[in-house]
């Protein structure tokens, strides 16, 4: 086994986050980790890197084992440019490489005899390490990486500032693919990838020969890449054979079991106690003390675990012109770069616009130039009258990583604890969750507060930029319908 977990818990003071969790990778095992924004998953994933941060329970790997990573939103690279950062991400090859060259070296000055055997012995071991890492193959493995990824040419030789935050996520992943790693472990990868790129790692993670544990909320890229599902909810783990589609097929059934189970018994539980409450004092009393003494050792079915889903419900827009966004002969990009020229453009009253394009060709510019954040380069770009627009951001900037929930929506908003309290709840913040710093929360977390705010600002015109990123299946799927319902305008990228 490359990874076996038994019996682990993880809490942070009082606040449990799961317990008693197993389960085992082998080699070549592909398996995805699902379950809903905020129950835990990032936090397991944390703990397999962290042994030792684990409250009970055990973590091993396989000796010797390659552990690659990539997690949400980190992404360090550092001075170097994308090529000496690439190069760099397999320290293992570069060290072999200069062990490799100081051998060789010693080797042609060193006089024949034991010496030189003993040289060349240590030569044969390393080139033989270099070679099942595919060191000689390493700048082919890294170019075929950023290519797949979406990395042209000549983008190799600039450095981090030239890249946004969703790029360097991409090198991030793009760094662990070429690490040679023997276990891959991938926090939504596919998290800022478009359509092409999704499917070109589909693709390497099916020919990928190691292990590898991937949380997802792409229930497409899980069907095509997994074999098993681990789910975790209510603060355990359950395990099901099969991609994502098997996995809710067994899910249904196991609900429909466990509820009649849990029916069943309970049931039971009123017949027994009527029985013992009528014949306890009468001349059955002692077949009601039997019947006591069997409910007291009833081992009990919990009740079945209901999958909390939020509602998200756009209130009526104000009516605005008829023609809310025209851009004319426009062109839009950064300095004298041009990502998108000569767009023409009218979106009127009641249509919705989807802009589709590979990462990188201008999408977000596009945005952040119509909401006049970014100026044209060509051309113009004008809002109707009475258009209010609310715009989602990838990196939601209204969101204070160092405020909490509460006081976020209490500065911004200005209604009262309890009015904010409620709505919170309504996006599956409560108790003492309102109480969390933003800057600990999931992604997920963090676009369902963006949504909330888009709900409360009252908008006549949206603009989405991957406002489905993070969200877990359930929430995905009430933004698709709460978008398909809103009765004015929005363009979503």
């Amino acid at each position: 086994m490359q990874l076996v977990v038994d019996n682990i818990a993880k809490s942070f003071g009082i606040h449990s986050i799961f317990k008693n969790v197993s389960f085992t990778i082998s080699k070549g095992e592909k398996v995805g980790l699902v379950g809903v924004n905020g129950s835990g998953k990032t936090t397991l994933l944390r703990c397999l890197l962290q042994p030792e941060t684990v409250d009970e329970g055990s973590i091993s790997y396989e000796s010797d084992l390659r552990l690659g990573y990539v997690q949400q939103g980190f992404a360090d690279m550092g001075d170097f440019s994308l090529w000496e950062f690439m190069l760099g991400s397999c320290q293992d090859i570069v060290k072999l490489r200069e062990k490799m060259a100081s051998l060789e070296a010693l080797a042609a000055i060193t006089k024949p005899g034991a010496e030189l055997e003993q040289v060349l012995a240590d030569y044969a071991r390393t080139t033989l390490k270099y070679e099942q890492l595919d060191g000689y193959h390493y700048e082919s493995n890294i170019k075929k990486v950023l290519i797949g990824l979406g990395f042209l040419e000549e983008s190799w030789n600039k450095s981090a500032e030239h890249f946004s935050g969703g790029q360097k996520t991409r090198i991030m992943l793009a760094a662990a693919l070429v690490n040679s790693p023997d276990l891959l472990i991938l926090d939504e990868p596919t998290n800022h990838l478009d359509i092409k790129m999704t499917e070109w790692l589909e693709k390497y993670l099916q020919e990928f020969k190691g292990g590898l544990l991937v949380v997802s909320h792409d229930r497409f890229f899980l069907d095509n890449v997994v074999e098993k599902i681990l789910e975790m909810e209510a603060k355990s783990l359950a395990h099901f054979k099969g991609n994502y589609t098997k996995y809710l097929a067994q899910k249904e059934i196991q609900i429909a079991t466990r509820e009649a189970a849990y029916e069943a018994q309970q049931e039971y539980i009123v017949r027994t106690e009527d029985y013992i409450r009528r014949f306890k004092a009468g001349i059955k009393s002692k077949m009601a003390r039997g019947r006591q003494s069997q409910l007291d050792r009833l081992e009990r079915i919990e009740a079945p675990v209901q999958t909390e889903e939020f509602t998200l419900r756009l209130p009526k827009a104000t009516e605005s012109a008829e023609k809310v966004i025209v851009l004319e002969e426009l062109n839009v990009g950064y300095g004298g770069n041009v990502l998108v020229e000569n767009i023409n453009l009218v979106l009127t009253r009641g249509e919705k616009i989807a802009i589709l394009g590979a990462n990188g060709t201008g999408k977000t510019t596009l945005l952040k130039t119509i909401l006049q954040e970014i100026p044209p380069l060509g051309g113009t770009a004008k809002v109707g009258n009475r258009v209010q627009i609310g715009y989602f951001s990838q990196s939601y900037e209204r969101l204070n990583p160092n405020e909490t929930i509460m006081d976020n929506f209490l500065n911004e908003y200005g209604y009262t604890d309890e009015q904010t309290r409620k709505l919170l709840g309504s996006m599956l913040f409560r108790g003492e969750e309102v109480f969390k710093e933003i800057g600990t929360l999931s992604g997920g977390q963090k676009a369902r507060l963006v949504l909330l705010k888009l709900v409360l600002d009252g908008a006549n015109c949206l603009l989405l930029d991957e406002p489905t990123n993070h969200l877990d299946i359930l929430a995905k799927e009430a933004v698709r319908s709460c978008l398909g319902n809103f009765q004015w305008h929005s363009v979503v990228s």
